[in-house]
C-alpha cells in the first residue's frame, strides 16, 4: 500500500511541474518595438522617420510622418486600415502598434 501511495504522490508532482510549466511559452510575449511608422515612441529618435508625435486625444505618441492634409491616400495603411491624414499635415493612426517600447 505505502508503494502505490508513494507512487502516486510522485505522478502527482510530476503533473504539477508540468502544467506549472504549461504557460512559459513565448506566444503571449509582447513584440518590441522596432522604429516602424506607427510604432510607440517617446521622443524622434525612436523612429526610423525621426518624427514621434502625440495624438493627446487618443492617448496616444506614436512614430508618424508628413501627408497631404485631407487625402488619407498620403498614409500608409496601418494592418490594412486606412489612416487620416489630419489638418496638419501628420498621418494619425487610430491606435499604435501592438508592441512593447523598451526603455
Amino acid at each position: 500500500m505505502r508503494l502505490v501511495n508513494t507512487t502516486f504522490v510522485g505522478i502527482l508532482g510530476v503533473l504539477g511541474l508540468l502544467g506549472a510549466c504549461a504557460g512559459d511559452d513565448a506566444a503571449g510575449a509582447p513584440v518590441s518595438c522596432t522604429k516602424q511608422l506607427y510604432d510607440s515612441c517617446r521622443e524622434e529618435h525612436d523612429c526610423n522617420t525621426a518624427n514621434c508625435k502625440p495624438f493627446n486625444g487618443d492617448g496616444i505618441t506614436v512614430c508618424t510622418q508628413t501627408c497631404t492634409p485631407g487625402d488619407n491616400a498620403t498614409c500608409p495603411p496601418q494592418g490594412g486600415v486606412e489612416v487620416e491624414c489630419n489638418t496638419m499635415g501628420i498621418c494619425k493612426p487610430p491606435m499604435a502598434n501592438a508592441c512593447d517600447l523598451q526603455p
